[in-house]
C-alpha cells in the first residue's frame, strides 16, 4: 500500500509548488514569424481560400440603340426562305437546261461545227502524281533463259 501514499504525496508537492508561484512574473513568449513552408501550406488549405467576386457584364452596350432601332425599315429573310428561294431558283434551271425543246440535236451542231476539221494529234499524258502512286506495278517480262544459261550460274556450295 505504498503506491497510493506516493501519489498522494506527489500531488501535495506539486500543488504546493503551483500557489507558491508568483502569477504576476508568468508571461508567454511573442508569437514567432510563420516560416516559408508554413506560408505556403496555409496558402494550400482549402479552408483559407476566398471565393472571386464576379460583376455582371453590362449588355446595353451590346444592343443596339433606340436610333438605330429607328432606322430599320423592314425585317430580312430568315434563313429558311433564303434557303427556299435558292432551291426554287435552282430548280427552275435545271428544268430549262433540261427540257425536251432545249435538247433539239440540230442547236448542237452548228454550221461551223460541221465543216472539216484537222485532226490535232493527242500527245500522251504523263500519269499524275495520284496515278502513279495509286496504279500497280508493271509486269516485268521474264528473261528468257535456256537450260544451258541455268546450269553456268555460279553454285552455292562451292
Amino acid at each position: 500500500m505504498k503506491t497510493p501514499v506516493r501519489y498522494v504525496a506527489i500531488a501535495i508537492a506539486s500543488l504546493s509548488l503551483v500557489m507558491l508561484t508568483n502569477v504576476a512574473t508568468v508571461n508567454a513568449d511573442a508569437p514567432e514569424k510563420p516560416s516559408t513552408f508554413g506560408k505556403a501550406a496555409n496558402a494550400m488549405n482549402p479552408l483559407n481560400w476566398k471565393m472571386p467576386e464576379f460583376k455582371m457584364p453590362n449588355f446595353k452596350s451590346i444592343l443596339p440603340s433606340k436610333a438605330e432601332q429607328a432606322q430599320v425599315n423592314e425585317k430580312k429573310d430568315g434563313l429558311f426562305d433564303q434557303v427556299g428561294k435558292t432551291a426554287s431558283s435552282s430548280w427552275s434551271k435545271t428544268k430549262t437546261a433540261l427540257s425536251p425543246e432545249n435538247l433539239n440535236p440540230t442547236r448542237f451542231f452548228t454550221t461551223s461545227s460541221k465543216s472539216a476539221v484537222k485532226p490535232v494529234p493527242v500527245k500522251e499524258k504523263k500519269p499524275g502524281f495520284w496515278s502513279k502512286l495509286l496504279s500497280p506495278w508493271p509486269e516485268e517480262e521474264p528473261e528468257q533463259t535456256t537450260v544451258t544459261d541455268f546450269l553456268r550460274q555460279p553454285r552455292v556450295g562451292r
